[in-house]
C-alpha cells in the first residue's frame, strides 16, 4: 500500500498514514483495529477513495500520445477513449430495477464489457487477419463500403461509426434513445414537448414549406451558405426597430434572398427538422433541442482529438504542480463542441426566422 500511494513522501500516503500502524503486523495483531478499539475508521473505504486516482492515473500513463508508434501496439483510439470523460462505468454500479425494466442481453452485455476494457470484438465472420494498425487480428466486414468507411470491426467502434450500411439501424437506434432521454426528464419536469417538429411549424406557417426545405438542405455548398447568410442578414434588417417598411414587403424583401438560392435537386431537399421543442407552461419560453452523437476517435475526429488530449494533459501537470484548478478538466470533446456550435449556428438561422413573434423565445 505504501508503494502504490507514492512513498512516505507522497500526499497521498500522509492522507491514510495516521489511519495505519507503524508496521503491518499491527493490521492482524488486534493493536489497532479491534472490537475494542475506540476507532473505528474504515481503512479500505478511504484507501480505495486514494487508489482510485493512482490506478487512473497509471492507466493514462499507459495510454499517453508520446507513445503512440507505427507498430499498432496503440493506436489513436486507444489514447482518445483512455483520455476521455466518461460515466460509462457506473452501468456495473446502477441499479437496473428501474420503473422502466431495463436488461443487457447476454450478447449486448459481453459486446459492453469489451467495448469498455478495450478488447477485440467477438469473433462473428471468422475472417481474421492481420492488418496495419491493429495489434490483434481483425474481420474484414462483408457488406459495401464507401471510400471514407472502415472496413474492419475494430474494438474502439470505429467501423459501426464511420457509415457501415449494416449499422445504420444501431446508429439510428442510439440517436434515438438518447432524444427520449432528453424528452422524458422534461415531461418529468412537467413541460410540454412535441418531438421532432416540423420546420414549417417551427417558423410559424411564415414561409412555404417547399422555402422551408429550400432553406435547411441536405448538404449546403459554399455559394449556398453565401446566400443563406444574405437571407439571415435579411431577417435581421427587417426584425429590427429602425425597419419601418409594412409586412408585406418584409416578406417581398426576404422572398427575393430565398428565389437567389441555387437551385437543388429533389433529394437535396430536406429542410431541418430538431429532436423537441420544449415548452415552459408557465412562462412560455421554448427551448429547442437536439441531440448530437459524436464518435472522437473515428478518423474524422482523431488528429483534432489527439491534439486535445496532450493540451490537457500539459494543463493538468501544470495545475498538480502548482496547486491550480485545472481548467480543462471537465471541458467536453473538442469535436463535440464544434459540432455543437454548427446546430447553434442553425438555431440562430431559425430564431432570425422567428424573432418578429413575441411568443417564440429560442435557446
Amino acid at each position: 500500500m505504501l508503494e502504490t500511494l507514492g512513498g512516505p513522501g507522497s500526499k497521498l500516503w500522509t492522507q491514510v498514514k495516521h489511519l495505519l500502524p507503524a508496521k503491518s503486523a499491527g493490521l492482524i495483531d488486534g493493536s489497532l483495529y479491534s472490537p475494542a478499539a475506540s476507532s473505528k475508521a474504515k481503512l479500505s473505504k478511504v484507501a480505495l477513495k486514494l487508489l482510485s486516482p493512482v490506478a487512473i492515473e497509471q492507466f493514462r500513463s499507459l495510454a499517453s500520445p508520446s507513445l503512440l508508434s507505427d507498430d499498432g501496439c496503440l493506436t489513436p483510439a486507444d489514447v482518445i477513449q483512455a483520455n476521455s470523460h466518461s460515466f460509462a462505468g457506473r452501468i456495473f454500479a446502477s441499479s437496473l430495477k428501474q420503473t422502466v425494466p431495463f436488461a443487457f442481453s447476454p450478447s449486448s452485455y459481453i459486446a459492453w464489457c469489451l467495448f469498455f476494457l478495450g478488447l477485440p470484438p467477438t469473433s462473428t465472420l471468422y475472417n481474421h487477419e492481420l492488418h496495419e494498425g491493429y495489434d490483434y487480428p481483425v474481420q474484414r466486414c462483408l457488406s459495401k463500403h464507401g471510400v471514407h468507411t472502415v472496413p474492419f470491426l475494430d474494438s474502439g467502434g470505429c467501423h459501426a461509426s464511420s457509415g457501415c450500411p449494416s449499422t445504420i439501424g444501431a446508429r439510428s437506434k442510439k440517436h434515438t434513445y438518447l432524444s427520449r432521454v432528453v424528452v422524458q426528464a422534461a415531461m418529468e419536469a412537467g413541460l410540454n414537448v412535441r418531438v421532432e417538429p416540423a420546420t414549417y411549424d417551427l417558423l410559424l406557417g411564415e414561409f412555404s414549406r417547399a422555402d422551408c426545405r429550400r432553406i435547411f438542405p441536405k448538404y449546403a455548398s459554399k455559394i449556398y451558405q453565401e446566400k443563406f447568410q444574405a437571407i439571415i442578414n435579411a431577417l435581421e434588417v427587417i426584425s429590427s426597430p429602425a425597419c419601418t417598411i409594412s409586412a408585406e414587403e418584409k416578406a417581398a424583401y426576404v422572398q427575393v434572398r430565398i428565389d437567389q438560392l441555387p437551385l437543388l435537386k429533389k433529394h437535396e431537399l430536406k429542410g431541418l427538422r430538431i429532436d423537441a421543442a420544449i415548452e415552459n407552461p408557465v412562462t412560455g419560453e421554448t427551448m429547442w433541442t437536439d441531440v448530437s452523437v459524436t464518435h472522437t476517435s473515428a478518423a474524422t475526429y482523431a488528429d483534432a482529438e489527439l491534439k486535445a488530449v496532450g493540451h490537457k494533459i500539459n494543463t493538468s501537470n501544470i495545475a498538480a504542480t502548482f496547486e491550480l484548478p485545472d481548467y480543462l478538466k471537465v471541458q467536453p470533446s473538442i469535436s463535440a463542441e464544434a459540432r455543437s456550435h454548427k446546430k447553434l449556428q442553425i438555431f440562430k438561422a431559425y430564431h432570425c426566422c422567428t424573432e418578429a413573434d413575441p411568443r417564440k423565445e429560442t435557446s
